[in-house]
């Protein structure tokens, strides 16, 4: 007789009594697993993924972007984090996934980004270097830290350069 131990090892009987390990892997010839749909991984992931998306694309269709009213690229921003359970609802049960959903609104990913993190803040090395921020104030932010990285280093040379004078004097 088999026992199933979590995934990927077998306990088997022996001749002399004692149980032992089996290295081989689960394949599935079991009746029990026969008779499951999708034993195959592979056609069970791929079988869930559809089953979530489309839960999550009826879930959608005919709603719109509560800022904007975009109908695309749409997403679920939770009004209140502290009250968010979890962000994986669509396996869940239908009353218990109507519960997480009213406590969120409908957003498109660019409204969700605005009110997720903020507006952009402008004059920035950072909207200058990652967003390709190209107005003046962005410019100025980037020519500010493109300074003192050139000031620090001629100071690090500078530095460097008194230190090796000073071990030739030395010697």
């Amino acid at each position: 007789m088999w026992v199933r131990i979590p995934r990927t090892r077998l306990i088997a009987p022996s001749s002399n009594g004692r149980t032992r390990l089996s290295e081989s892997r689960y394949d599935g010839s079991s009746p029990s697993r026969a008779t499951m749909p999708y034993a195959n991984i592979t056609q069970r992931r791929e079988y869930h993924r559809t089953w979530v998306s489309k839960r999550r694309k009826e879930y959608f269709e005919g709603r719109k972007c509560l800022h904007c009213g975009s109908e695309t690229s749409l997403e679920l921003h939770h009004t209140d984090p502290a009250k968010k359970v979890s962000h994986r609802i669509w396996s869940w049960s239908e009353d218990r996934r109507e519960l997480e959903l009213k406590k969120c609104i409908v957003l498109c990913s660019s409204c969700h980004d605005l009110v997720q993190y903020g507006l952009p803040q402008y004059g920035t090395y950072r909207m200058y270097r990652h967003h390709k921020c190209r107005c003046i104030h962005c410019k100025a932010a980037n020519a500010i830290v493109w300074y003192n990285s050139n000031q620090a280093k001629q100071r690090r040379q500078l530095a460097f350069g008194r230190e090796a004078s000073r071990a030739a004097v030395n010697r």
